[in-house]
């Protein structure tokens, strides 16, 4: 008597030589092993930026969604940095290093697969987004090791209404933000943003003096 199993669909999409649909058998299959199945990862693959998503993972949250209805002002500051975080957060994602897993043949992440399990794996992102109160805003090529004050260079360095004690880095995986520094690399994907600086309000400063001198000449 043959012993059939039941089938599970699992997407593979991006950087793998066959990406695709691929019928597997679920709680046993691997993740490694459907890779295998398409062929390996190709030499362009951006693994720190792999994302892996289980349907089965994505229930409500109840909470989110009560917070979502309301005004930031009104959030507490423990509500609104869980309302961000969520807000940042992929529905369903699981936590898998796709770098131990196939550069350093970590086991622990070689997860069984199941039904509707999708996996992206994009390519290497080659180029920087600087943006804001530059000279020539646009996306310059990665030179690794490069600092923030060298890509400002390479767009013609600053504004005069730069306000550059405020430029940022924002990382691609992430969307955090963060002062440039030696230990913040920055990374092909990465966002510099360079503020501008708020105009003068003159008419406010003309209408405010003027009702003061109205004060002085009545007292």
């Amino acid at each position: 008597q043959y012993q059939f199993k039941t089938l599970a669909n699992i997407t593979l999409v991006g950087e793998v030589k066959y990406p695709g649909s691929y019928a597997v058998i679920p709680n046993e299959t691997t993740l490694a092993d459907v890779i295998r199945m398409a062929g390996g990862i190709t030499d362009k693959a951006n693994l720190e930026e792999a994302r892996f998503i289980r349907v089965a993972a994505m229930t409500p949250d109840v909470e989110y969604s009560r917070l979502s209805k309301m005004l930031v002002a009104d959030m507490s500051e423990e509500e609104y940095d869980y309302f961000r975080n969520i807000s940042r957060a992929r529905a369903g994602e699981l936590s898998i290093d796709f770098v131990k897993l196939f550069r350093d043949n970590d086991s622990d992440y070689n997860i069984s697969l199941q039904d509707g399990d999708r996996a992206t794996i994009p390519a290497k992102r080659e180029f920087v987004h600087v943006m804001g109160a530059v000279q020539q805003s646009g996306y310059l090529k990665i030179e690794p090791g490069r600092g923030v004050d060298f890509y400002i260079a390479k767009a013609g360095g600053y504004n005069w209404n730069a306000k550059s004690s405020k430029t940022r880095v924002i990382k691609a995986q992430t969307g955090q933000r963060f002062r440039p520094s030696k230990r913040v690399a920055v990374e092909g994907g990465d966002t510099i943003h360079v503020p501008e600086k708020k105009p003068a309000d003159l008419w406010g400063f003309t209408k405010d003096a003027a009702l003061v001198f109205a004060n002085v000449a009545t007292v």
